[in-house]
């Protein structure tokens, strides 16, 4: 997600000027300290969850680690008013994740926050992965393996290829209660709050959930990033094409591994 700061998460905290934000999965630590740096010069309070942090933890007033899975720490954070999420992408942990971020914002009697989204696109918009399936129970797994994906195939690729085959990823893609973007879909139509969504079909997809208390404030932002229906069907066909040479990538890099 840390790709999309400039363009879009940037200008979305200038508009917005958050006095609490969280990132759900911090991985290296790339989006995590940038949004430091924005804390440190803005007044913002920064909180990071992520049970496998990859990355030394800075020594900052305003940052607050939180190694525990998101459903466990998400609780505790008050008065949220900007989320990224880019952590475990199944549909479970998301909707779950966005119900607590509800549920939160109720308790505090505050605006639901603006939520951003990683890889609501292809290939875990409509397919689960997980990190770890202990954590996920039992009735909301998909059948998965450790198997890589390739665009346009439900199936996962049987011959060690594909995009990230060291992952445990679903069996197929699509179907009810199975994706990022499908836990997104389900629970906006589940809730009374009016919410906006915006979808980038590029790196793996970038949505925005804008409740209608930050519509004005965050409007130049969305405006911003409106394409017309000529400039979106070329960032497609553009996006299918870097995954294929992002896959071919891959497998040179396993194969180089492996010699």
């Amino acid at each position: 997600m840390h790709r999309f700061f400039e363009a879009v998460v940037a200008p979305a905290l200038q508009a917005l000027r958050p006095k609490v934000i969280v990132e759900i999965g911090a991985l290296a630590g790339a989006m995590t300290n940038k949004l430091i740096d924005y804390g440190i010069e803005h007044g913002a309070v920064v909180h990071s969850i992520d049970p496998e942090p990859q990355f030394e933890r800075r020594e900052v007033a305003s940052f607050v680690f939180h190694r525990a899975l998101s459903h466990d720490a998400l609780p505790e954070i008050s008065r949220i008013d900007v989320a990224l999420i880019d952590g475990d992408h199944n549909y479970y942990t998301v909707r779950g994740e966005l119900q607590i971020l509800a549920a939160n914002a109720k308790r505090d009697s505050h605006p639901f926050p603006v939520v951003m989204l990683h890889d609501v696109g292809w290939p875990y918009g409509r397919r689960d992965s997980y990190w770890d399936p202990s954590t996920v129970p039992v009735e909301y797994r998909q059948f998965s393996s450790r198997k890589g994906m390739r665009p346009g195939q439900s199936e996962l690729v049987e011959d060690g290829g594909g995009l990230n085959s060291q992952s445990i990823n679903a069996n197929h893609e699509g179907g009810a209660r199975n994706g990022v973007l499908t836990a997104v879909e389900d629970f906006v139509s589940s809730v009374p709050t009016e919410l906006t969504y915006v979808h980038l079909p590029v790196l793996h997809g970038l949505g925005i959930l804008c409740p209608a208390s930050h519509r004005r404030d965050l409007a130049p932002v969305i405006e911003s990033l409106e394409l017309s229906a000529a400039l979106e069907s070329v960032i497609t066909s553009t996006e299918v094409d870097r995954l294929h040479h992002q896959i071919k990538a891959e497998q040179l890099h396993s194969q180089i591994k492996s010699q």
